[in-house]
């Protein structure tokens, strides 16, 4: 995995917030994150697949040279 994102939908899922007086009503906030995390994963999952694929033809490449 790319070693350079702070954050994971791990992350996000366990971040804890403080109540304000003034603050943001966490229904929305909670279902903003739900499609934070859902990205998240996307990205995840896509970027494992990509780093197997770019394997499989690095060692592809290699049979040729």
């Amino acid at each position: 995995m790319n070693k350079q994102t702070k954050l994971n939908a791990s992350s996000i899922v366990n971040k804890a917030f403080h109540v304000d007086f003034k603050g943001y009503a966490p229904l929305e906030v909670d279902s903003f994150l739900d499609e934070i995390v859902a990205d998240y994963q996307s990205m995840e999952a896509a970027l494992l697949q990509y780093e197997e694929t770019n394997q499989q033809l690095r060692l592809s490449n290699q049979k040729y040279q």
